[in-house]
């Protein structure tokens, strides 16, 4: 059996490094779903089939080529217990989107290929008997199906995504049972188009190399492939601390894979390009991201993906005012924050952190035992922790999978086991979590007291919450650069934002903008209103917008938006709204007027008004016309 898997896997390897032939991966996600396809068990009846649609959108790359290959991703291995079991890949275009119901069938597919389980193996590429022809102008059905029953059957997790609801549904089909899945399951997919003398593919478009240490290097690679005839040796074009050294060669059909190193002296973030010229087949641009930072300024402890519902705070943060939990991270954990102090802790979840709209707040302090001490399981521990500094408050989104606490000034550690304690100050949503962390071998156990219970909990665990320390030196104040820009966020008549080239919203009088930096200012009016004035001001002097490329402009393109370069002084903002006055158009419809006739400067005829000027003829009831002229 062995011997066969290997056989196939080469095969399908073999098919996708022909010269012609190339690959593209959709609905590449991480999420998981043991349904599809085909119910994700595989078992013992003939017959068993699951449809799946994937959206032309999606596959807008592979239009007009041949399909010659289908490969199915999965989280967790296939089980033994499925061997033997012979699957018959189909396929179709179509006008659907969905698969509406249960009832839903499909005729006139083509058969492809098929694929035989043998156990252990977590992708599963069918062996194409002929390719399929794919224009592009509709969806993609895929219909798997059982014409070999396994001897026994097994569940296993197809990897993929989650599709928004009604959207995109994927149907499995067992015996009696059937169910409509909003999940479409992660897919490799070989092609071949028509050879031509030059063409090439350059993947991903974005490397993001995330934090290291400055002095430090990571490596990543691109992948170059040469779908054309000739043959090219690439050149890169990139700036520091990003760099490629590579001048070989690539073969016709040849993929290659490039390492890119990003080595940066200084912290800061980078964001680079790279272009890629791959002979006269053109060239791509690749997105390169990175952030380095300051060797010891991150530290994570308790890094681990045990699982425990309770802390902090209990896991719901009930809600009640005054919810305690507290918990001792030992001192041997904490080695490498000697001599630095603490400016932020995050904890971690496994799912969405659901609490919201309450506001919890973080003390700390260090002492000397790791273990709470206690008559009985239920009754306040002798040595709870008292007189803690208090270092953050927060007020949870609901929306992340993090949770963290910015301190209002750094916590200097100095050597000892550090005790953290989460507090309910306002209440609550009900809600839990599950955090994620270590199981300790030690009692480093924590305790927690519910108002809502008016006791303490009688968890006794041997487990403490990832967390993510970031650190300054010990009697260094972070600093932050920059100035502030000051607008009002929200006014009766409509509102103001502003934010950053990356995204990142700029809050009025709290976040500071380094000189030189871009910032995008947007006005918008609430219904009824337009804007009446639009100024962006350092002290007196106003400041004109800049484009794309930082040059200069005498007025933003609109009058609700621009951007702009922060200079050395402080920015504020003005924007004044005011009440719409009524359009020609919504003048002319009074009960005397018989009919509206719109025509455009090609003298055009239109029952409703086009883009720019308009000729308006009004016919009125008593028989004379009228004709004006307005602005859409």
């Amino acid at each position: 059996m062995k011997k066969k898997l290997l056989f196939f896997m080469m095969a399908f390897v073999a098919c996708f490094t022909a010269s012609s032939a190339d690959q593209i991966v959709v609905a590449d996600g991480q999420d998981t779903n043991y349904y599809l396809p085909i119910k994700g068990t595989y078992c013992d009846t003939e017959g068993t089939y699951g449809y799946m649609i994937y959206p032309k959108e999606d596959l807008a790359e592979i239009a007009g080529t041949e399909i010659s290959g289908f490969m199915f991703h999965f989280q967790t291995t296939m089980s033994a217990s499925n061997a033997g079991c012979v699957l018959q890949l189909s396929l179709k275009e179509v006008d659907d989107a969905t698969v509406e119901s249960s009832s839903t069938t499909y005729s006139d597919l083509t058969v492809c290929g098929t694929y035989q389980i043998v156990g252990g193996e977590t992708t599963m590429p069918f062996a194409f008997t002929q390719n399929f022809p794919y224009s592009g102008e509709k969806n993609l059905l895929v219909e798997v199906k059982v014409i070999t029953a396994s001897a026994s059957y097994a569940d296993f997790y197809t990897l993929g995504i989650r599709q928004t609801a009604g959207v995109n549904s994927s149907l499995s089909h067992y015996g009696t049972y059937s169910t409509l899945q909003n999940f479409l399951p992660k897919a490799t997919i070989e092609y071949i188009g028509e050879a031509v003398d030059w063409d090439a593919k350059v993947s991903p478009e974005t490397l993001d190399f995330g934090k290291i240490y400055t002095g430090e290097q990571a490596t990543l690679n691109i992948s170059i492939k040469n779908r054309g005839l000739n043959a090219f040796t690439p050149t890169f074009t990139v700036d520091a601390p990003f760099s490629v050294n590579w001048d070989t060669e690539i073969a016709s059909g040849e993929t290659v894979e490039v390492p890119v190193v990003f080595n940066p002296e200084a912290d800061g973030v980078y964001n680079n390009n790279l272009a890629v010229t791959c002979g006269e087949a053109g060239t791509f641009n690749v997105s390169l991201k990175g952030t380095s930072i300051e060797a010891g300024s991150e530290i994570v402890v308790c890094e681990g993906n045990n699982q425990n519902g309770y802390i902090p705070v209990y896991g719901s943060y009930y809600d009640t005012q005054g919810t305690t939990s507290q918990f001792i991270y030992p001192a041997e954990m904490l080695t490498q924050l000697q001599g630095r102090a603490i400016t932020s802790v995050k904890f971690f979840s496994n799912s969405t952190i659901l609490f919201k709209e309450g506001k919890l707040q973080l003390s700390a302090k260090e002492v000397d035992y790791t273990t709470f001490e206690r008559e009985t399981a239920t009754s306040v521990p002798s040595n709870a922790v008292t007189d803690m500094k208090v270092v953050a408050t927060i007020v949870p989104t609901g929306e992340d999978t993090e949770l963290e606490f910015v301190f209002d000034e750094p916590f200097v550690y100095n050597g000892g086991n550090l005790a953290f304690e989460t507090y309910v100050v306002e209440k609550n949503n009900y809600a839990s979590t599950t955090w994620l962390g270590l199981n300790q071998t030690n009692d480093c156990a924590y305790y927690v007291y519910t108002s809502s219970w008016g006791g303490t909990s009688s968890n006794l665990a041997k487990f403490l919450p990832k967390m993510l320390m970031t650190t300054v030196a010990a009697g260094e104040q972070p600093v932050e650069e920059g100035k502030v820009i000051t607008f009002t966020a929200e006014q009766e008549n409509g509102t103001v934002a502003v934010a950053l080239e990356d995204g990142t919203a700029v809050e009025s009088n709290v976040t500071k903008v380094k000189e030189g930096e871009k910032f995008t200012v947007t006005a918008t009016p609430a219904e009824g209103y337009e804007v009446e004035n639009f100024e962006v001001k350092a002290g007196e002097t106003v400041l004109n917008p800049v484009n794309a490329e930082g040059e200069t402009m005498l007025k933003a393109e609109a009058p609700v938006a621009g951007t702009y370069e922060m200079p050395a002084e402080d920015v504020t903002i003005t924007v004044t709204f005011k009440k719409k006055s009524p359009t020609a158009i919504e003048d002319i419809n009074t009960s005397n007027v018989k009919s509206v006739r719109y025509y455009n400067a090609a003298g055009v005829e239109s029952a409703t008004p086009f883009q720019g000027v308009n000729i308006v003829v009004r016919e009125m009831t008593d028989g004379s016309k009228t004709t004006t002229k307005i602005v859409k």
